[in-house]
């Protein structure tokens, strides 16, 4: 009968290895460094190998390893590797190895592979060839280099708003030897605000924004090109650099006609440094540098007028100058570059390993109408990035452009909700500021056919009008950007609903990242660390953010204060709303650091990032310790619709601390701190119910509104295992009679939400789940989706309706991504997992889903979880794919089975609830 079928189906599940007449059964495959994989490779410190084990047969394991480097492939291929020799390793670790070779150079290429030996003991083949090469691994590489400028005056910030061109600046140079005996040619630059780089009239790379946006007095990232193919033809070649403004000037915007980010943020007019190295066949290195004694020139009369990250960018095409970095080019006009003062207070130089931001896809812009003389565009969706003009028309004819994410009654383009710093009156936003700061970009023509794309600006947006010269616009394609992460997950279920809530999540987790991931992509773009923590698990669910989240977690560390607390956001720009003192933020927003952590560790095996954080953590967890009364202030459940309950909470985030805190310490092998911290994590559960727990009916609440129901209070309790187990299911019905006094419609904020469906799938509520997440009027996604307003392509920062105030492109109300692919898909890591080596498959099926199939590109290889009720009648159908390598658990009503790696299909019987 069904248990016969059941059991059977777990006699498949962790079965011994398979092995084949030949041995081994195991390749390395997918072999990355420093968790890059896509060539070029650059490094900039002691390098970490790692791989993924594949195998078409099941329940395979690595029992040892071992790696070869070799300064060149022959030396590789020939088994004489002059770097690292093959010394066996017992180990089934494939993650985070550090290189233990000879001494490495800056610029030095190493040739690298991996041999396994399987769980039997067999030594299996050599894996692929893959390569790297290091960048500075010295500060002092950078020190025959300098920043330079166009001069040192004194700011006009008034300018910026209306006469602050790109400066340009160019050499050229001549090779030291023939092109024949150029060997490589590595290009090592950065620029603030933002940089673009040419050699011989052609951009050195398609990405957008570089570098990416860090705190510049701690931290400036600097990226390398390979331009060796550049420069293989002649023997004078040139060099052009263009500067944006970025955010190192941005303009004196009063933010709520109150904050000047420049205020808290290092500033100052663009500059940049380089080296181009140029290595010959004979050994000798040529550099061309950015110093004064290098010829560089610059001028400001090129066709950028203004740029603002914020504002949009003036293009006069009139003042394009064809040739510019290009050989011959005639620069006598031009000014000799000098060596900026301000970079004495700019931060060390560190290798960008971020992902460059590229564009993810292209839109054409389709005419709607004119409205009062304004031809409107729609892309039809929501996007962050930059559209591609072509338009001919008299000279000195003007396109002006406006951005915005919804459409006015009149069918005019509405941009106030993605107005900068919500400037929208007169003087508001400081001293010659525009009176509303919409988003906008302008185009003056030069008479012939011209084609432009912003290079210093981005808008979030789907609708634009333009005014002007209408009748010479030709076409209009716009393009969404973002750091060039790869998506890992294919998710598919037969609920339409769930389909288009999973494309409006994460269309709008991809408009929030560059560099950073933002609250918004227009009005703030700031890198909120409260925001990361509300969606940061629905973006690991979707994208490889295993660099992205180091990044960001550097960032935090770069703007720690004194007092052990993390900043509100990451760069400070001086925002603190309910913090913890000097300027630190509220706790929820400070809480990202160490959770993030350990997500770095459960999905990626980032055991480094861990030790490199550590005492930064743990001067956060001290001021914790500290300042204890100080958490019951804060932002609460940021825009629920309940009344918040922000002690609650506060103390909800003081128990989370210490358990991630006893959790890295763990890892780390700090084992006496990691069970001083887990006592304390007790102790503060203890503290939360005492003063929140109502024993006798399972309510939690806060004491000045006794009596009073909070989806945010009782799901966090559920969520973070708070409650205790005699008053579980009181307090399970407490939140249940909430959801049903509200229709099953969400009360709480960006914070529990995830809170909210995770602790109902968890305890046997998947239905309660499912009703809020398909609920279609207010509030719901379904109401975003289709209501009478504006149908939403990317998710609301509140759950009504804003055609004013409140942006339509906010990625922290998406954590619903974490429900479905964890809760109705079913796969998640072991709390314990170490970069996903240990698998949970717990698929919970729901009356109004009958298939659902995720596919996820994890750290370790492919994991899926495939199921339908469809096929046979009180049983549901399940597929599961896992790596090898790893080990899996099998939940199915709340019983577990161990499972074994590779491919399964088996059949469970349903409960009645679902027959």
């Amino acid at each position: 009968g069904v248990e016969m079928l059941l059991l059977l189906a777990l006699a498949l599940l962790s079965g011994s290895s398979a092995e084949t007449a030949g041995g081994c059964n195991i390749t390395a495959a997918v072999l990355t460094v420093d968790y890059r994989s896509a060539a070029p490779v650059f490094i900039d410190s002691t390098p970490t190998f790692g791989w993924q084990v594949h195998s078409a047969a099941p329940n395979q394991t690595q029992s040892g390893y071992c790696i070869e480097c070799a300064s060149s492939l022959e030396q590789l291929l020939s088994g004489q590797p002059d770097l690292q020799n093959c010394t066996q390793v017992t180990s089934n670790n494939s993650l985070q190895i550090a290189y233990q070779g000879q001494p490495l150079q800056s610029g030095q290429r190493v040739f690298w592979r991996v041999q396994l030996w399987d769980g039997m003991g067999n030594r299996c083949a050599w894996s692929d060839v893959a390569e790297f090469e290091t960048a500075f691994l010295s500060a002092t590489e950078w020190n025959n280099s300098t920043w330079l400028t166009t001069d040192n005056a004194a700011t006009n910030t008034c300018a910026l708003y209306t006469d602050s061109p790109a400066p340009r600046f160019r050499t050229e140079f001549m090779l030291n030897q023939p092109a024949a005996q150029l060997r490589t040619a590595r290009l090592y630059v950065t620029g603030l605000g933002y940089f673009r780089a040419f050699v011989n009239g052609e951009p050195v790379s398609d990405s957008f924004f570089d570098p990416g946006w860090t705190s510049y007095n701690k931290t400036v990232l600097y990226q390398v090109y390979n331009v060796t193919a550049a420069l293989l033809h002649g023997n004078k070649h040139a060099l052009g650099i263009e500067l944006g403004n970025g955010f190192f000037n941005l303009v004196p915007l009063l933010f709520w006609g109150s904050r000047e980010f420049r205020e808290a943020l290092a500033h100052g007019k663009p500059m940049f440094q380089l080296q181009l190295r140029l290595h010959y066949q004979d050994g000798s290195v040529q550099t061309i540098a950015s110093s004064t004694t290098s010829g560089w020139r610059w001028s400001t009369a090129g066709p950028i007028v203004t740029n603002s990250v914020y504002l949009g960018e003036h293009y006069d095409a009139r003042r394009r100058m064809p040739g510019w970095t290009s050989v011959g080019f005639n620069d006598s006009t031009w000014l000799p570059a000098v060596a900026a003062m301000r970079a004495a207070t700019i931060g060390r130089l560190r290798l960008q390993a971020l992902e460059p931001i590229r564009i993810q896809a292209s839109y054409a812009a389709k005419y709607l109408h004119t409205v009062d003389g304004a031809a409107v565009y729609d892309i039809g969706k929501n996007i962050a990035g930059v559209c591609t003009v072509q338009a001919k028309g008299q000279v000195g004819a003007t396109l002006d452009f406006l951005y915005g994410e919804l459409l006015q009654p009149t069918g005019a383009v509405n941009g106030l909700t993605s107005v900068a710093g919500q400037v929208k009156k007169a003087g508001e936003g400081g001293p010659c500021s525009p009176d509303i700061a919409y988003q906008r970009d302008t185009l003056v023509l030069s008479g012939d056919l011209d084609e432009w794309t912003a290079s210093f600006t981005w808008h979030g947006f789907r609708y634009f009008s333009v005014t002007g010269s209408t009748a010479a616009l030709l076409n209009v394609t716009c393009h969404a950007l973002r750091s060039d992460v790869k998506r890992i997950l294919s998710f598919w279920t037969s609920n339409t609903m769930l389909n288009n809530i999973h494309n409006l999540d994460t269309n709008t987790a991809e408009c929030n990242m560059m560099s950073v991931q933002s609250d918004c992509p227009h009005r703030e773009r700031l890198g909120y660390g409260g925001d990361a923590l509300m969606s940061g698990e629905s973006l690991i669910s979707n994208l490889d953010m295993s660099l992205f989240y180091r990044k960001r977690i550097l960032d935090f560390l770069d703007t720690q204060r004194q007092n052990g607390g993390f900043t509100e956001t990451a760069p400070f720009v001086g925002i603190s709303d309910g913090g913890l003192g000097m300027d630190s933020g509220p706790i929820g927003w400070q809480a990202f650091e160490p959770t993030a952590l350990r997500w770095m560790y459960q999905y990626y095996g980032n055991k480094d990032l861990l030790a490199q954080a550590f005492n930064a953590t743990q001067a956060y967890i001290n001021l914790l310790d500290t300042n204890p009364k100080a958490i019951e202030s804060g932002l609460g459940d940021w825009m629920a619709i309940e009344k918040k309950n922000v002690n609650l909470t506060g103390h909800g985030f003081l128990y989370k601390g210490y358990d991630d805190f006893a959790y890295i310490c763990n890892v780390l092998g700090k084992t006496d701190l990691a069970l001083t911290y887990r006592k304390k994590a007790q102790a503060q559960i203890d503290t939360i119910n005492a003063l929140f727990l109502d024993q006798s009916t399972g309510l939690y609440a806060n004491p000045s509104n006794p009596g009073a129901s909070s989806q945010t209070s009782q799901s966090m309790a559920l969520f973070y295992d708070i409650v205790p187990a005699a008053v579980r299911n009181k307090t399970l019905a407490v939140l249940r009679a909430n959801l049903e006094a509200n229709n099953f419609h969400f009360q709480t904020g960006a914070f529990g939400n995830k809170w909210l469906l995770m602790s109902l799938a968890d305890n046997d509520m998947q239905d309660a789940a499912f009703q809020l997440m398909t609920q279609e009027d207010y509030p719901s996604f379904g109401y975003m989706m289709n209501n009478s307003n504006a149908n939403a392509t990317t998710a609301w920062e509140s759950w009504f309706f804003s055609d004013n105030t409140f942006s339509h492109n906010h990625p922290m109300f998406t954590s619903g991504e974490v429900w479905l692919l964890q809760a109705l898909a079913g796969i998640a890591p072991h709390p314990d997992a170490y970069g996903y080596d240990r698998i949970v498959i717990r698929p919970r099926p729901v009356k109004g889903v009958s298939h659902v199939v995720a596919k996820l590109e994890t750290v370790r290889g492919t994991v899926v979880s495939g199921w339908s009720t469809a096929v046979f009648p009180r049983f549901l159908q399940l597929s599961v794919e896992l790596p090898a390598n790893t080990q899996g658990e099998l939940v199915w009503q709340n019983q577990r089975f161990p499972l074994g790696n590779g491919k399964r299909s088996l059949l469970l019987e349903l409960p009645e609830s679902l027959w």
